[in-house]
């Protein structure tokens, strides 16, 4: 090559990579863009990343319901979150859990348990309560024994819990 510029001579037209030297001006461009690629890189990593987290928590996800899934499986129960009538039984000292007439659970009573309200909620109907423990029948005079009451309460809840539940009410019936 040499310095003076001289016309093609005449021939096929052909593309080649040809290596040129680069000014000062063609460096900082290039600068410039090699850095800006390097930036859409760094936040291309960065999503790449949430991703993977997202699918790996994803994954984790359905392996805890995996397992949980074949527990259940393997104890033959499951648990699972229902209405239940809470009832303190003061002759065992235990509270009980209620669901479809049939104690589901059953715990020791706290202290806190063991404390009974001495005031009505506001609204409340019944009648005041004078901080004095007895029990009565309903539509009498007569003071229950514990055990009438406690078997009150239980038939009072067995109904409750009927009422709600078809398939209850029809083993009530047998």
């Amino acid at each position: 090559m040499s310095p003076t510029k001289k016309e093609n001579p005449k021939g096929n037209k052909v593309n080649r990579i040809v290596s040129f030297p680069l000014n000062d001006e063609e460096v900082s461009k290039l600068g410039h863009k090699a850095a800006k690629l390097e930036g859409e890189i760094e936040s291309l990593e960065e999503k790449k990343k949430a991703e993977a987290k997202k699918w790996n928590d994803d994954i984790k996800s359905k392996r805890k319901t995996v397992r949980k899934i074949a527990k259940e499986i393997t104890s033959g129960k499951q648990d699972r979150d229902v209405e239940c009538t809470e009832v303190k039984n003061f002759d065992t000292k235990k509270v009980e859990y209620w669901h479809e007439g049939a104690v589901v659970q059953e715990r020791a009573m706290t202290e806190a348990d063991k404390q009974l309200n001495m005031e009505p909620l506001p609204g409340a109907k019944g009648p005041k309560r004078t901080g004095k423990l007895q029990a009565v029948s309903k539509g009498s005079d007569k003071k229950e024994t514990k055990e009438e009451a406690r078997s009150r309460d239980i038939n009072e809840v067995r109904k409750a819990e009927t009422s709600k539940n078809p398939a209850a009410k029809a083993r009530e019936l047998q």
